[in-house]
C-alpha cells in the first residue's frame, strides 16, 4: 500500500516510496490522473451533458430546457412527468359553447300545461349541445359538463286574470320554477325569468314546461339560452 516516506527513516528508499505515493494520482508528467478525480468523487468534463454524467448550466447559471425534456419549451408549454414539453390547455373543451332558442306561438289554456315547443334556433356555437325539434322539443347534451340555463317568458294576461308557472326540467331529476301571481289588469305585461346551473351527462335533456294554473288562456313568448360553463 502506498504511503509517504517516514522522516529520519526509509534511508535509501525515500525517493521510491515518495514516487510510488505520488503516482497514485499523478502521471509521469505531473498531471492529475482522471481515475484519481473519479475516485475522489469529481466529474470529468467529458461527462458534461452525457448520459450518466452531469447537466451544465447556461450563461444565466440555469439548466437549459433541452436537458429537462423533449419537445418545444416556451410560454405555452409545461414539463410533464414523462419528461416531455406539453401544450398548456387553458380552456376545457366546449367551455363557452351555447345554444339560444325562441319559442313558437303556443296557446296555454286555463288549468292546463304544455311542454313548450321551440321552433327557431336564434344562436348556436360549438358542439356541447344539440337540438331535438320533436314533441316535446328538447336540448340534448352532447358533452358531459356543467350547464347554465336561462329562460325568459313574456306574456300579457287578459282582463280576467291569469297565473303562469314556468318550470325547467332536466332528465337528471333537477327542476326549478317561477310561479307568478294572478293579474287582473289586461294592460299589465309580465316578464318571468328562471335560471339554473346543472351538471348534465352526455345524452341527458333540458325541457321547459309552462302551466296556466288559473285564469284565461295565455300566449307567451319564450326565449331560452343554454351555455356550457364547466
Amino acid at each position: 500500500m502506498s504511503r509517504l516516506p517516514i522522516p529520519n527513516g526509509d534511508n535509501g528508499n525515500w525517493g521510491g516510496i515518495l514516487n510510488d505515493f505520488l503516482s497514485q494520482s499523478l502521471d509521469s508528467g505531473g498531471g492529475i490522473k482522471p481515475s484519481a478525480l473519479v475516485a475522489a468523487g469529481s466529474e470529468l468534463t467529458a461527462n458534461k451533458g452525457q448520459a450518466g454524467g452531469y447537466v451544465p448550466l447556461n450563461n444565466s447559471s440555469l439548466v437549459s430546457s433541452s436537458y429537462l425534456g423533449t419537445g418545444t419549451a416556451n410560454s405555452t408549454t409545461f414539463l410533464a412527468g414523462d419528461n416531455t414539453w406539453q401544450t398548456i390547455n387553458q380552456t376545457s373543451t366546449g367551455i363557452g359553447n351555447y345554444m339560444g332558442v325562441f319559442g313558437s306561438t303556443q296557446v296555454i289554456t286555463n288549468d292546463n300545461y304544455v311542454l313548450y315547443q321551440f321552433d327557431t334556433i336564434t344562436a348556436q356555437t360549438g358542439s356541447s349541445t344539440s337540438w331535438d325539434g320533436g314533441s316535446p322539443s328538447t336540448i340534448t347534451i352532447s358533452e358531459t359538463g356543467v350547464y347554465a340555463v336561462n329562460v325568459t317568458v313574456f306574456w300579457q294576461d287578459p282582463a280576467t286574470g291569469g297565473k303562469l308557472s314556468v318550470q325547467l326540467f332536466t332528465s337528471c331529476g333537477f327542476m326549478t320554477q317561477d310561479n307568478r301571481p294572478t293579474f287582473t289588469d289586461s294592460t299589465t305585461s309580465t316578464v318571468q325569468n328562471i335560471s339554473g346551473t346543472f351538471y348534465l351527462q352526455q345524452g341527458q335533456n333540458i325541457l321547459l314546461e309552462l302551466d296556466q294554473t288559473t285564469g284565461s288562456d295565455v300566449t307567451p313568448d319564450v326565449w331560452m339560452l343554454t351555455t356550457r360553463v364547466g
